[in-house]
């Protein structure tokens, strides 16, 4: 589903805006720079310090730790690093966190608390908008060097939007209000991001986070079956700490246009609250218990809030926690091998409040909007649960109602928050509450003239203003020099409230408005006891966008004057919830004893089917890709190490791992669209007959690995065994797949020039694929590859045996689960020599001192962890320095899931500059760039020629010359042909050369042709491959393992007329034809062609 067509900007110079979602619990930032007359595009900040191995991970931690002095030592992710943990305990920072609730100390006093204990005090000299300073500070730094590293000149980028500034978008909960927007302006403020002016204040502006969803399924283009004219759509914003709930009715569906019809509601009913409730059901259930102790009921929290609250989806099914080590066991209190086992009814439990609050809220606003509300749109990190999810479902569809969920970039409030900035769909909002000021009146007995003010419920525009006219008067000669009034809140439910002190704690005061008049000229009064001055004024109320502005006004002279306004103011697969954003699982599937699938993915890794795996015996197949790799691919540097290429089940081959993991994703794919979009199985239903595919593979993969691909695909029920069906199946390597996104998603737009060559690094779990490309512009921009590409296997990898060796923690168990852990966090955060690494796998009781071991975690040195990674960075950089010699470069590209090793891309960056090169990352770290490349591919087409890989031809037999010495060397080959000539068999023809720029219109052919006795029906011809060095290879004998069979031709010429010639040896039989090859995309394709009856005909095969 296409997003929604978006307008050029009309600014006269560039401009950067950066959206801020600060959650509860996570927090996130999209940014746009706008470029006068571009389209502005969405974008990211997906990568953050401490969270390189969360792939697509866009949000980090909302955690802070302060040291005693009061500094900032972590924040988000980085407090979660082992090193940061240890100095926290040994030097007693102060953290603050979720369960700390933070944002919660914004709160209005309307919004109930969490409960005694669970709001904790803040740092000592410390206030809240200190830490919310601190917190944004780090976002924002580190949302800078993510654009300076991400996109080609991201520091010449960044410095061309100085100038003018950068414009903040602040997202917030329905439930706060001006005095919440003003603390979080004075945090910008004290953080740096702008000045303490009225310009600088201009600068930020709010959005409460249910409009910011609605905004993104509008802007995403997921909502746009459902936005139709005159339909009503509630959104439901289900995030860490609060949910929110608004309903907005479709005014115009050309362009897009929503007005609020409903006072939108909040609830602290987020995640948060679900983690909390556990606290406590955990605490009383393990008391008495072996791991009774804060410190276990610490960390059986934090695992549960980090896994096992984000995947549970059956009350029926037991769930587990996984908090120690397979040494941590207390049976009596369901404790085994370092895993809690609950039931599923009791942590169903925990949701149950929360689900039945959301419920009411959902009813509430539907009977608000007269009961005509056709979807909702859930969205938020809650929204991802599995059981939150279908239970919402189905009370939606009780009340006739359709419910999807098209968040799950878990960036549903920071995207939207840009779309509120960029394409402001909602004109109309409904104040939540009663806005006015208190003020004297003049007592009557009969009939008290009281202030009425605009009522709770009004809809309001972002035009209108809402006014009322005061008089000011102030005794003595001297006249008063400003006007000051303040603004007041009121949150009960009179629709009429009259006096401040009959319900005083339904006031508050949201602000107050001051105006310097010492310039107005006024006339001294005569009152009945003294003289006075009078100034007639009135208090303009606005709602701007979602901010409410207050302003005084005062006629002077014969023109009214206002005063200076005060403002006050982000892909799932089953199992996988956890993690915030990810779009890739584990290439990895279990077989059980009979060779049926019984998990693939992230849900092979969940501790209940880890369980059932190692008491049923299953087959545990990862990295099978491997498999596939052709013989030529360089591995023999013995980086892959033997126990991870897994052998395949009994009586499965290569082709019915990858049909039974490719029927997997193509199922997940279907029910998450049937899930996200608006309508979204009536959407499926519509192309489920007429699916195209794209399947990416490594550079250095060739028509061998694309048809067992193919294969594999036939027989996952993907498309049928047809020519129709193949030719639904295209192939495009990671590299060309890669150097697509980065030209599709305009990460690489200042380095997409005509002329300028580019370089193109793919660093995966498996493979290094490096292109290189040429730019060329045109009508369209197409890009020429100019070097060889390149393809080798690299996998990263640990053995723990010769350090533990003599441990106690030296068995196959434990050196399996530290592999385990290492490659997940240790490996993907590494940055320095100078720090060490920490590989945690078992509980806090597992301790040996004398090889490195504490509290479950096993110490590696910085030296010890940079010297698993130098033979990668060397074979990269050598790649790198190859390439560049086929033609001068101006930048390199990485991307990748290696990409976002800090120590990689610090590696490589200085040995590229050393080059005289530049090196950006614009991955995003979806982690996905080249899926989305490979879409690219599809519906761009920027690639128009590449060069051929190898040197392909057909064996054929020679004349034999008794002069030539290469024949009389073969002369025990010589055989005689049915026309009598003597040949030699086992010559090699070239028909298209190793280095040959290839375009996809250009034919390769050679003219053969073929003799026989008899009449022949059909026509055979290998297609062969060679992969040596040799720029001309003439004899298959020469390097026969270097020689491979890539596929067969055959061709039916039974209605091809054959005269019968007279030779030396009697009648014969030839027909002369040709092999024709070519590129098409990037998939080899072989015809047979030769004349019939004065006209062309061929038979083609696609290798």
């Amino acid at each position: 589903m296409a997003a929604i067509q978006r307008q050029p900007y009309q600014g006269t110079h560039r401009k950067l805006v950066l959206a801020f979602d600060i959650g509860t619990t996570y927090s996130g930032v999209s940014y746009a720079f706008l470029d006068p007359g571009e389209v502005p595009q969405t974008l990211g900040v997906r990568r953050f310090p401490g969270q390189e191995g969360a792939a697509g991970d866009s949000k980090i931690p909302s955690v802070l730790y302060y040291d005693k002095t009061g500094r900032v030592r972590a924040v988000g992710a980085e407090a979660h690093l082992q090193h940061n943990v240890d100095s926290a305990i040994d030097e007693d920072w102060v953290r603050i966190e979720w369960y700390a609730q933070f944002k919660l100390h914004l709160r209005p006093q309307s919004m109930r608390s969490l409960g005694t204990g669970q709001t904790t005090p803040l740092p000592p000299n410390k206030t809240i908008i200190d830490v919310l300073a601190d917190f944004i500070r780090y976002i924002y730094t580190h949302a800078q060097r993510y654009i300076v590293d991400t996109h080609a000149n991201g520091d010449l980028l960044l410095k061309s939007v100085e100038e003018h500034g950068i414009d903040f978008v602040f997202s917030h909960p329905n439930g706060w209000g001006g005095a919440q927007q003003d603390k979080m302006r004075q945090a910008v403020v004290l953080a740096g991001l702008i000045p303490d002016t009225a310009e600088g204040h201009a600068r930020v502006q709010f959005v409460n986070e249910g409009e910011a969803s609605v905004h993104y399924c509008v802007s995403s283009g997921l909502a746009k079956e459902a936005l139709k004219k005159g339909s009503n759509v509630m959104v439901v914003d289900a995030g860490g700490g609060t949910v929110d709930v608004s309903t907005y009715v479709v005014k115009s569906d050309g362009p897009i246009c929503l007005e609020e019809i409903v006072q939108p509601d909040c609830a602290l009913e987020g995640s948060t609250i679900v983690t909390l409730r556990a606290r406590e059901v955990l605490t009383a259930r393990l008391s008495g218990s072996l791991f009774g102790d804060p410190e276990d009921i610490e960390e059986i929290v934090r695992a549960f809030d980090k896994t096992t609250k984000h995947t549970f989806k059956n009350p029926h099914e037991a769930s587990y926690i996984k908090f120690g080590s397979i040494r941590d066991s207390d049976p009596d209190y369901g404790i085994k091998n370092g895993r809690l086992i609950l039931p599923g009814r009791d942590v169903a439990s925990l949701y149950e409040p929360s689900i039945t609050k959301i419920n009411t809220m959902i009813q509430n606003q539907q009977k608000a909007a007269g009961g005509q509300v056709s979807t909702i749109f859930l969205v938020g990190g809650f929204a991802a649960s599995p059981w939150l999810f279908p239970r919402l479902k189905s009370f939606a569809h009780a009340l006739d109602i359709k419910l999807s969920r098209p968040d799950h970039t878990n960036k549903a409030v920071a995207d939207g928050a840009l779309s509120f900035y960029l394409d402001h769909f909602v004109s109309l909002r409904v104040a939540r509450f009663t806005y006015g000021v208190q003020c004297f009146v003049r007592f009557d007995n009969a009939n008290p003239d009281h202030l009425r003010r605009a009522h709770q419920g009004t809809r309001v525009s972002e035009e209108t203003l809402f006014t009322r006219a005061f008089n000011m008067e102030s005794k003595g000669l001297v006249s008063s020099r400003t006007i000051s009034m303040e603004i007041l809140c009121y949150k009960g439910d009179s629709p009429n409230p009259q006096w401040t002190d009959s319900e005083p704690s339904m006031f508050s005061t949201l602000c107050s408005v001051k105006a310097d008049i010492s310039h107005v000229p006024r006339v001294p009064l005569l009152g009945p006891k003294s003289t006075y001055h009078s100034q007639d004024f009135s208090v303009l109320l606005s709602f701007g966008m979602t901010e409410l502005k207050a302003q005084l006004s005062w006629i002077e002279g014969v023109r009214a004057l206002v005063a200076n306004p005060t403002d006050w103011g982000i892909r799932s697969f089953p199992g996988q919830e956890d993690s915030a954003g990810d779009s890739k699982i584990p290439s990895v599937i279990y077989y059980d004893k009979t060779g049926r699938v019984r998990a693939v993915g992230a849900e092979a890794q969940q501790p209940n089917i880890l369980e059932l795996a190692e008491d049923e015996g299953w087959n545990r197949i990862e990295w099978f890709k491997l498999h596939l790799r052709p013989g030529g691919t360089s591995s023999d540097s013995g980086d892959i190490p033997k126990n991870r290429i897994t052998p395949l089940p009994p009586n499965k081959t290569i082709v019915d791992v990858f049909a039974d993991f490719i029927g997997y994703l193509y199922a997940c794919t279907r029910t998450y669209i049937t899930d996200t979009h608006a309508s979204g199985a009536l959407l499926w239903a519509s192309v489920e007959r007429n699916i195209d595919f794209v399947f990416s593979h490594p550079n250095g993969w060739g028509g061998p690995q694309q048809g067992q691909m193919r294969r594999a695909v036939i027989n996952a029920g993907l498309v049928p065994d047809t020519q129709d069906g193949h030719s639904r199946v295209q192939f495009v390597t990671e590299g060309e797949a890669s150097v697509h996104f980065c030209v599709r998603n305009g990460l690489a737009t200042d380095a997409i020039r005509d002329g300028k060559n580019v370089m193109i690094v793919d660093a995966g779990g498996g493979t290094v694929d490096i292109s290189t490309y040429a730019i060329k512009s045109g009508v369209r921009l197409t890009m020429e590859e100019i070097a060889t590409p390149e393809s080798s296997i690299r996998l990263h990898t640990q053995v723990f045996i010769a350090k533990l060796a003599g441990s106690r923690y030296g068995n196959a168990q434990d050196i399996e689960e530290m592999f385990k852990q290492f490659d997940r966090s240790a490996k993907p955060v590494f940055k320095s020599m100078n720090d060490p690494s920490y590989v945690r796998f078992g509980s806090m009781r597992d301790r040996d001192p004398d090889f490195g071991i504490r509290n479950g975690q096993l110490t590696l040195s910085g030296p010890e962890v940079a010297s698993l990674f130098e033979p990668s960075v060397t074979a990269i950089s050598d790649a790198i320095a190859r390439q560049g010699r086929s033609a001068s470069h101006s930048v390199v590209f990485l991307v990748g899931g290696f990409a976002a090793s800090p120590w990689l891309f610090s590696q490589l960056k200085a040995y590229v500059e050393r080059l005289g090169m530049s090196l950006a990352r614009p991955d995003t770290h979806t982690n996905k760039a080249v899926a989305e490349g490979a879409l690219s591919f599809y519906l761009d087409h920027f690639v128009s020629v590449r060069i051929a890989r190898y040197t392909y031809g057909v064996e054929i037999y020679k004349d034999f010359n008794p002069y030539n010495a290469e024949h009389v060397k073969r002369s025990h080959r010589i055989s005689t042909q049915p026309s009598g000539c003597r040949v030699i068999t086992g010559a090699f023809h070239s028909v298209l050369g190793k280095g040959t720029q290839v375009s996809e219109e250009t034919e390769y052919s050679r003219d053969l042709f073929r003799e026989s006795n008899v009449p022949f029906d059909t026509n055979t011809i290998p297609i062969m491959c060679y992969k040596g060095t040799s720029s001309q290879p003439s004899w298959i004998d020469v390097d026969p393992h270097l020689y491979s069979t890539l596929c067969t031709v055959r061709a039916d010429v039974s209605r091809v007329p054959r005269t019968p010639i007279d030779g030396d040896n009697g009648i014969y039989y030839r027909i002369d034809f040709s092999v024709v090859l070519s590129f098409g995309l990037t998939e080899l394709t072989a015809h047979l062609r030769w004349k019939e009856n004065v006209r062309c005909a061929f038979f083609w095969y696609v290798a």
